[in-house]
């Protein structure tokens, strides 16, 4: 599956604030040295293999007091023994002092913590895709492997030494350019697991005191806002305390482990548009929200259950909202409603709690859907009234009490995909208007307000946008990129459409002929559109029914059956158009079925890192809305499923084997598709 360059850079600064829980405050100077070599021991059910595994990184010797130390890409290299690779690699019936063909790949991923003062954290490295610098040889020759990747940085809580160490390491190889086995081997770590230290120097204590979070006004203020926008690094200081922002409960099973010395998170910047309904007019209001956020602030995991739950805080701008509705016996009323986030009754922080469930690693399965809530309280201010053109005088103190707001969204799961926090999304929840107080200017009009606005049919719907970082130079910087609009669709006349490609192909390499390929005549898929305005970015459609006709499987001119599972596939559109008309989507839920007539049977969908089956995810494929056709993205690939069978020692068939489906669907009927 190819995965957005933004959306890489992006994950991987946010992983940078989430992996660091109990070792965040705000720097001093640091100097870094990172270099080691570990050796494993690697257990097959025959024998026991030495690995060594040697890591090397190049950091900051400075770090600014507040910032992260990043530390960039770490380059591994792994010393394999030939006999390993080959008891990984090698075909069913193969003798073992047979040469091995091509190169050798494979990943690699290590559990490594960090600690400091004496709490000890995960790391959360990513997984290394390794590859060999030539052709493997035989007779039991060493193999080198090089890979490397982004890992995370951190930012500490004062003086002190801050320790990487390695703990196991989960290895999968594979020969030539099939993907890896059907799971990975663990190996123990035996020497030399410290892999780097970075010595920290004293620098100025966080702020963990609940303060109010308004904008600065210095411009040359470290939490200055971003030029020509209303975001600012603000806030800083702590998630609410108050009990009544206390975080959901977890799915029954899970054991969070408890919440550690909080760090400063990621100033981000969101904004958010939406509806207000109110449920005695039936009439909805058009509300917008500015919010300064801190991002992964703490986080609790279970490893068990593969659970991870993040703790953000933020606070939002005071926002004026102006509706028309009928009330007052049914004749036109406007009035103006001011929403101010702030402290609950007897409180004293008025920031509001956001709490995110995800897995821990996405490359692995996960019963549990990802989740985002926002709690806090708000008052309501009303102004600006007037009945059937005339103006009512309500003073300037008709407002209501702290009142809760608790708001949710559901960002997908394994089968319909998965997204986060910081890409926007639709939060929805009830709410209770309380009574108003301070209605009117010599005559009482609160009974009046109390009987159109009270009570608790009320509801609040807000499309978030993609957040961005005030600072410049950061990824996603709202400085140099500018700050992203709440983004919704509006689709007419939804409905089903067929959508039908000739040919169609999938094929491990498309560029190869003599690999493994799958062509049929013709396919078919029905899609259904929802229809609506504002509609979300999220399951904006489905793939309801696919057929695939007279196929063959090449280079061995099988006739066979290709059909799909799992139906529907969801459709979201979650990157931003570049080209007009042209939205990027992506399809979740993925599962076909290549039965040849031979006997080989073919599953393809996703591999999670322990071989286990996941729904495939093809990203970053082309709707074109002017010309009604949709094109596949040939970097984006479902794997061969472990419980395939085919007995050929074609590479492509082997579990892990990456293919990518080709072509463009032309569909019809007409679906006019636009972002408001």
């Amino acid at each position: 599956m190819r995965s957005n360059p933004r959306t890489l850079a992006r994950n991987a600064a946010v992983t940078t604030v989430i992996v660091s829980a109990g070792v965040l405050g705000v720097g001093g100077e640091a100097s870094a040295d990172m270099g080691a070599r570990v050796t494993y021991l690697c257990s097959t059910p025959d024998a026991t293999y030495k690995v060594v595994a040697g890591f090397s990184a190049t950091m900051p010797t400075v770090a600014k007091a507040g910032q992260a130390v990043r530390l960039g890409d770490v380059s591994v290299t792994l010393e394999v023994p030939g006999t390993l690779r080959a008891a990984l690699t090698r075909s069913p019936g193969s003798r073992a002092d047979d040469p091995l063909s091509g190169g050798t790949t494979g990943a690699v991923r290590f559990a490594t913590t960090m600690s400091e003062h004496g709490q000890t954290v995960d790391a959360a490295w990513p997984t290394f895709s390794l590859a060999s610098s030539g052709a493997a040889a035989g007779g039991g020759r060493p193999v080198v492997l090089r890979g490397s990747a982004a890992v995370p940085g951190l930012v500490t809580d004062g003086a002190g030494t801050v320790v990487w160490k390695a703990d196991s390491m989960y290895l999968k190889l594979a020969a030539g350019n099939a993907a890896s086995g059907p799971a990975p081997l663990t190996c123990t770590a035996t020497s030399g697991t410290t892999l780097g230290q970075i010595r920290v120097g004293v620098g100025a204590p966080a702020s963990r005191s609940p303060r109010s979070s308004r904008p600065p006004t210095s411009p040359d203020s470290s939490t200055a806002r971003a030029a020509g926008t209303g975001c600012s690094e603000e806030p800083v200081g702590d998630i609410n305390r108050d009990p009544r922002l206390a975080p959901p409960s977890t799915p029954d099973g899970i054991n969070l482990t408890p919440l550690r010395v909080l760090r400063p998170g990621t100033p981000e910047c969101a904004k958010a548009s939406g509806f207000g309904t109110l449920g005695k007019l039936g009439a909805a209001i058009p509300v917008g929200a500015q919010a300064r956020l801190r991002l992964n602030v703490g986080a609790q995991i279970d490893l068990q259950n593969n659970f991870r739950r993040s703790y953000t805080y933020g606070h939002t701008d005071p926002s004026p909202a102006t509706g028309t509705a009928l009330g007052f016996g049914f004749m036109p009323t406007r009035a103006t409603v001011l929403t101010s986030q702030v402290a609950p009754p007897g409180g004293t922080s008025d920031v509001a709690n956001i709490y995110s469930d995800f897995p821990k690693d996405e490359s692995l399965p996960s019963p549990w859907d990802t989740w985002g809530y926002i709690r806090s309280f708000v008052q309501l201010k009303v102004s600006g009234i007037a009945v059937n053109g005339v103006d009512v005088n309500v003073g300037d103190r008709c407002q209501t009490d702290p009142l809760p707001l608790d708001l949710k969204n559901n960002f997908g799961n394994d089968q319909v995909g998965r997204s986060s926090l910081q890409f926007g999304g639709t939060y929805t929840g009830k709410i209770n208007i309380p009574g108003f107080r301070g209605c009117g200017a010599g005559e009482d009009l609160t009974p009046i307000i109390d009987a159109t606005s009270s009570g608790p049919d009320n509801s609040l719907r807000l499309e978030s946008s993609v957040w961005c970082n005030p600072l410049p130079g950061e990824v996603h910087s709202c400085v140099d990129e500018g700050e992203r609009e709440p983004r919704t669709f509006t689709v007419n006349p939804g409905g089903s459409v067929v959508a039908t490609m000739k040919p169609f192909v999938m094929a491990g390499d498309l560029n190869n002929p003599d690999t493994g390929k799958i062509q049929c005549e013709s396919a078919s898929w029905k899609i259904s559109f929802k229809r609506g305005h504002y509609l979300s970015m999220y399951r904006i459609a489905s793939i309801t029914g696919a057929r695939f006709n007279k196929c063959v499987r090449y280079p061995d001119n099988v006739p066979t059956t290709l059909k799909a599972s799992a139906l529907p596939w969801s459709m979201d559109a979650p990157a931003d158009n570049s080209t007009p008309d042209v939205y990027l989507m992506r399809l979740a839920g993925v599962y076909l079925t290549a039965s040849g007539t031979d006997g080989c049977r073919l599953y393809f969908n996703k591999t999670g890192f322990d071989g286990s089956d996941m729904p495939g995810i093809l990203s970053d494929y082309a709707l074109d809305a002017k010309h009604d056709t949709l094109t596949t993205d040939l970097t984006s690939a479902l794997t061969v499923s472990t419980k395939s069978q085919c007995d050929s020692s074609n590479s492509d068939y082997s579990a892990g084997a990456a293919w990518r489906l080709a072509g463009t669907f032309s569909y019809k009927p007409h679906q006019r598709i636009t972002t408001p």
